[in-house]
């Protein structure tokens, strides 16, 4: 544990955080877990409804050419 505060403690120096340096890096580590999930989520349902599209149109494709 005091690893981490070390790791902490630096780079809240290098970034001029001051003693709300552990809040802050926080913050931005919980930020960008959650913007990724959103990115992994949107690229989930896009993959998703690009083969509920494409199944939709080779059955349009099929009624049309039957």
């Amino acid at each position: 544990m005091e690893q981490f505060s070390a790791i902490v403690d630096r780079l809240s120096a290098v970034l001029g955080l001051g003693k709300y340096g552990l809040e802050v890096l926080s913050s931005y580590v919980i930020s960008l877990a959650l913007l990724g999930i959103l990115v992994w989520l949107s690229a989930r349902r896009s993959k998703r409804i690009a083969a509920q599209l494409a199944a939709v149109e080779t059955r349009v494709k099929d009624k049309t050419d039957g």
